[in-house]
């Protein structure tokens, strides 16, 4: 916000307060001296050099404040605006960077897993997140193909619900699912989904049961997916519109164009 609080800060000073007596060749003034700002030289004009300095204080913290409440605004703004681009460009990532991840970064995703709509609010699912590397090489074991690249990400949040909770869960577990890697995306980072239910390890154990005893899941929930998250390791093109197969669209009817 630096360069935004200094240029509307300047546009304003040379416009309303630019007493030449504030202007010095060696500034001496601390919270101003990026300004080239200073006290003036002589003692009749110190009490007036006090009050300019502290018009001008004010006058800064005003602009901060209007500064940071813009770039919120604009942000929130932007994601609206670029839903249609984050979907497009959110692509299945299997190839990951060693960084890791921030911790504010995982508090986003995983608030984004939390907030993800449920069938009467049943709020069915559960959420493990794995960032423990010896972990993430035993995950990565879960299926007999396609999953191998876990070991290699940051983060790994596995997708649990309790189908007592609600009967449905396979379509809550699946929304939750998508909206982490939706959010992954607009963090710039990389996902991948690793489908778990009804499929199996390479030893024939179903892949539920062999996520399950890995991570100690009660036997109350069902795994649905394991969601792989890091710094993306290659570049993937934004989805081409081209290829969108408007012939699997009805109006109306079956059939309906």
């Amino acid at each position: 916000h630096y360069k935004g609080v200094h240029s509307c800060y300047t546009k304003v000073y040379n416009l309303v307060i630019q007493p030449s007596s504030l202007i010095a060749s060696q500034p001496n003034c601390l919270v101003f001296r990026y300004l080239s700002l200073s006290l003036p030289e002589s003692e009749d004009k110190l009490h007036l050099g006090i009050k300019n300095e502290l018009v001008h204080f004010i006058l800064l913290l005003v602009c901060i404040i209007f500064a940071l409440v813009f770039t919120s605004i604009k942000k929130v703004k932007n994601s609206m605006e670029n839903f249609s681009e984050l979907i497009k460009n959110r692509r299945s990532m299997r190839k990951f960077t060693d960084e890791e991840l921030s911790q504010e970064q995982v508090v986003t995703l995983l608030k984004a897993a939390l907030m993800a709509p449920t069938s009467k609010r049943s709020n069915g699912w559960q959420f493990i997140a794995v960032d423990d590397k010896e972990t993430l090489e035993k995950l990565s074991h879960c299926k007999e193909q396609a999953s191998a690249f876990i070991a290699d990400a940051a983060l790994a949040i596995v997708v649990t619900a309790d189908p007592l909770a609600s009967d449905v869960w396979i379509e809550d577990a699946s929304i939750a699912s998508i909206m982490l890697q939706l959010q992954a995306e607009d963090l710039g980072l990389g996902s991948c989904w690793v489908q778990i239910r009804e499929r199996y390890a390479a030893t024939g154990m179903p892949s539920d049961e062999y996520v399950r005893s890995v991570l100690d899941i009660p036997l109350q929930l069902q795994v649905l997916s394991v969601i792989a998250i890091g710094h993306k390791g290659m570049e993937r093109k934004p989805f081409d519109e081209s290829h969108l197969q408007w012939e699997k669209i009805h109006i109306n009817k079956f059939g309906g164009k």
